[in-house]
């Protein structure tokens, strides 16, 4: 696909730079013989004992296929070769050349121009053009095809231009090189060293044409100019029009990748094999398995992608796009498509066809997403979702505002949803969900996090022992909840206005009920930057180790409990305890229990209770444990839902008309009590006015 783009970029290149430079060849061809004839000379002379050729003397004038050649002397020989000497001049349609000597062939249709001396040069001097710059090639010899009006020089030249007022505006020396007439080009070889206008350049193969102020080259090149520098195995520069291509010669075969093509301009970096600019404007490309590249030197960004596009107003990646913006931390962007639009408002990034972002700690990813460098706002839009550490969160809608490319808060809006792995088989995750959500990071890390509306929970309990199937499923809801985190680790979570819940146990292999069921709308979303966990065997499938599941015996399933709470419900992770706060319930398998406050410690299955005092110091919310028609009322209780063992502090139990009061009292499954510092008495205040002790 990417060499069908190379194809593309150099049919596009031609019809940037029409007339190719390189059109014509840079040797001397084989030409007819040469028409000569001698136009004038003082005196013709031969002296047949001492060489077999004719004399000719003083204001010597031939005509050479139209070209005037006049010398102070020449020879003419038997073979129609001519050796011209003396201020000879050579002038062919544009093309004038004066040197000390000039050997004529006219059955090879060239002339050689030499010097008579080492310190002395030939010159070509090219006609005036229009823009009034006179061109002179000096170097140590000249040949000249007259059939072509193509000079080629050798052993070191230099070619100097000159305006009007005598001030050099081009310098180009080379080993050597060739003149064309009919386009007015020059072609150097060798050791090119150029300075053209305010462009310097170093190669080793180079064509200048001046009438079309165009330069071209065909090897490695270094260029330097007041906004910066280049580098390119291939390239061409219309001065004229202000642009330019820069290449590696990947596109010219792309089996040999080469060096690829920089060029520095205005502290912008842009790497690539093929570069084309155009005023303030430009694209770059890459080709094969090598992107385009464009940095800036203060490094604040650096961008990659199968073609790079810029002009005034911003920047366009295609083709795996990526883009890495630095500030305090460096946000990570990838997409098939970006933009980056520099206006007045600030910076705006755009990505679309599927974005991932790294930002810190986080991950996120979208159909589209736009960040606005000035509010530090990343809109996430289509299914979004972001993944801080273990936890995933999702939504409709999703805002993520970074400040120096740090995450600070974030904002999900329509079916938010927070999940995390529960256990290495990622069968199950915690869920936590409601219609919006709100999160704060600390240092990059998520913090906080607030979910509102239709507030639902769902989070596993493991097994305390691996070979236990026995797992838990803590389900609640509520309108408001919190989750706390710490280094990126859930804490807490908490239920406020009123929640309620339930706890129930299952088997490990039951995952199609109702009990494990994920809370509708989760769908797992694959993190990018994890790699898929290896972890070890699992239980031998050997038949001969097998038992029959049939014959096996189920384990016995704890009752479910179910908690309600008129305040607030904290669920703490690490030690697996619920506490309930305000007018809590606890109920499971004919208990009922109900206090101020309460706590679950679900591991345990232990339930503890306590009442409070209102305002004016009066008790409120004493725990209330009741189971079948029996009641029992006191300032504190922990029970076991396990053993059914409970110890209670100044409980008070009624019976028809019988009250007992107790300082503390043991229950035991079997219906025993044990009461220490008791009461019995018919009297129902608190205080009793009469009892037996």
């Amino acid at each position: 696909m990417r060499a069908g783009l190379a194809v593309g970029i150099f049919a596009l290149l031609c019809a940037i730079f029409p007339g190719s430079l390189w059109g014509q060849s840079d040797t001397l061809s084989t030409a007819p013989p040469l028409d000569i004839q001698i136009l004038q000379a003082s005196e013709i002379s031969r002296r047949a004992e001492i060489v077999d050729a004719q004399r000719l003397i003083g204001d010597v004038q031939l005509l050479v296929d139209g070209a005037l050649v006049i010398c102070d002397s020449a020879w003419r020989f038997s073979d129609d070769r001519f050796r011209l000497m003396g201020n000879v001049v050579v002038t062919d349609d544009g093309t004038v050349l004066h040197c000390d000597q000039f050997e004529l062939s006219s059955s090879a249709g060239q002339g050689r121009a030499t010097v008579s001396a080492p310190d002395r040069t030939v010159l070509l001097r090219a006609t005036a053009n229009d823009d009034g710059h006179s061109r002179t090639l000096a170097a140590p010899w000249i040949a000249h095809n007259f059939e072509t009006n193509v000079s080629t020089f050798g052993g070191g030249g230099a070619l100097t231009t000159s305006d009007a007022s005598g001030i050099a505006a081009e310098h180009i020396v080379s080993q050597s090189g060739h003149y064309h007439a009919q386009s007015r080009a020059f072609t150097f070889t060798g050791d090119v060293v150029a300075a053209v206008d305010s462009i310097e350049m170093r190669t080793d193969q180079m064509r200048y044409n001046p009438e079309t102020r165009k330069l071209a080259w065909r090897s490695l090149a270094h260029i330097t100019r007041p906004s910066g520098w280049a580098e390119s195995e291939r390239g061409a520069l219309d001065l004229e029009a202000g642009t330019g291509w820069f290449a590696s010669r990947a596109l010219a075969s792309v089996d040999s990748l080469g060096a690829p093509a920089r060029v520095l301009d205005d502290g912008l970096l842009i790497t690539g094999d093929s570069l084309v600019f155009a005023d303030s404007t430009g694209a770059a490309y890459g080709v094969l398995t090598r992107q385009a590249q464009l940095a800036d030197t203060a490094g604040t960004y650096h961008l990659w992608a199968d073609s790079v596009q810029w002009q005034a107003s911003g920047i366009t990646l295609k083709g795996s796009a990526r883009a890495h913006i630095m500030e305090a931390d460096t946000m990570k962007l990838a997409a098939p498509w970006i933009a980056i639009d520099d206006s007045l408002g600030g910076r705006v990034v755009r990505a679309r066809g599927g974005a991932l972002l790294r930002s810190s700690d986080i991950v996120a990813a979208s159909s589209a997403l736009d960040w606005d460098e000035e509010t530090g706002q990343v809109e996430l839009q289509g299914a979004p979702v972001l993944w801080s550490g273990p936890d995933q969160l999702t939504g409709d809608s999703m805002t993520v505002v970074l400040f120096e490319n740090r995450p600070q808060s974030l904002h999900v809006r329509g079916h938010a949803m927070v999940a995390t792995e529960v256990d290495s088989t990622a069968t199950r995750h915690h869920q936590v969900a409601g219609r919006t959500l709100d999160g704060r990071f600390v240092d990059g890390v998520l913090a906080r996090v607030d979910l509102f509306g239709n507030g639902r929970t769902l989070y596993f309990a493991p097994p305390e022992s691996a070979p236990s199937p026995i797992w838990s499923a803590n389900r609640a809801e509520c309108r408001h909840i919190g989750m706390d985190l710490a280094d990126g680790e859930l804490q807490r979570i908490v239920l406020y206005d009123a929640p309620n819940g339930t706890l129930t146990s299952f088997l490990a292999d039951s995952l199609a009920s109702e009990v494990a069921a994920p809370i509708e709308g989760f769908v797992r979303r694959q993190n990018p930057d994890r790699l898929a966990p290896t972890y070890p065997p699992g239980p031998s499938t050997d038949s001969s180790a097998s038992t029959d599941s049939s014959t096996s015996p189920r384990p016995t399933l704890d009752p479910p409990v179910v908690y309600a709470a008129h305040d607030s419900i904290v669920l703490w992770i690490a030690t697996e305890e619920v506490a309930l706060h305000g007018d809590a319930s606890v109920k499971t398998d004919g208990i009922t229990l109900d206090a101020a406050d309460i706590t679950y410690a679900a591991g345990r299955r232990e339930v503890c209770a306590e009442g409070r005092t209102d305002s004016t110091g009066a008790p409120k919310g004493r725990p209330v444990f009741s189971e079948g028609d029996k009641s029992f009322e006191q300032a504190s209780l922990c029970y076991s839902l396990a053993t059914g063992k409970g110890l209670s502090r100044h409980s008070v139990s009624h019976e028809d008309e019988l009250h007992f009061h107790a300082d503390r009292s043991k229950r035991f499954k079997d219906g025993r009590i044990f009461i220490k510092g008791g009461m019995l008495t018919t009297c129902d205040a608190d205080k009793p006015h009469f009892h037996f002790h």
